[in-house]
C-alpha cells in the first residue's frame, strides 16, 4: 500500500488457521513447503516493521501460536511490539455478540493510541486514551456498521 506520510498506519488480521509451510505450522497443511504463491510471513513482517505499520494479530484459537511467535520475532527486529489480541477464549466460550463487543473494545483501544500518538493528543504530560470503544458495538450488525439515521 501507498502510505501518505502524515498516514496512521495500521493493520490488522484476523487468524483462524496459520499460513502454509513447516515453519510456521504445525498440524496438517497441504503445502509443507511454503505458501505456493511465494509469499513468506517473515519477509512480509519484516516489511510491516521497516515501514512503521503498527500491526495487531487477532487470534480466535491456539493453532496459530507458532506462526504468531515467527511473524512476532520477524516484527521486533526494529524495537517494534507486535500487537497480540487473544480472542480464543471468548470464541470457545461466549455469544458472537459479545465476542464482536470484545473485538471492538480492542480494536478501538488500539486505535485511540495510535491517533493520540499521531496528533499529539495529550492529558497531563500522557497520551490521552479513551478507555470506551469508537464506536458501538450494538450498532455493528453483519459485517456492516449502522448509522444514526
Amino acid at each position: 500500500m501507498v502510505w501518505m506520510p502524515e498516514s496512521i498506519k495500521q493493520a490488522f488480521h484476523l487468524f483462524d488457521a496459520p499460513g502454509h509451510g513447516s515453519d510456521i505450522c504445525d498440524g496438517d497443511d497441504s503445502h509443507r513447503a511454503g505458501s505456493p504463491d511465494g509469499f513468506k510471513i517473515q519477509d512480509q513482517m519484516k516489511e510491516f516493521s521497516d515501514r512503521g505499520i503498527e500491526f495487531t494479530v487477532i487470534k480466535v484459537n491456539n493453532r496459530c501460536e507458532k506462526m504468531i511467535r515467527v511473524m512476532e520475532s520477524c516484527y521486533n527486529i526494529n524495537g517494534r511490539k507486535l500487537n497480540i489480541t487473544d480472542l480464543s477464549d471468548a470464541c470457545a466460550k461466549k455469544s458472537s455478540a459479545d465476542i464482536t463487543k470484545d473485538f471492538v473494545a480492542a480494536t478501538s483501544f488500539i486505535m485511540s493510541r495510535a491517533v493520540g500518538n499521531a496528533f499529539g493528543a495529550t492529558s497531563g504530560g500522557k497520551t490521552a486514551q479513551k478507555s470506551e470503544p469508537l464506536w458501538d458495538p450494538k450498532k455493528f450488525v453483519h459485517g456492516q456498521y449502522l448509522s444514526q439515521t
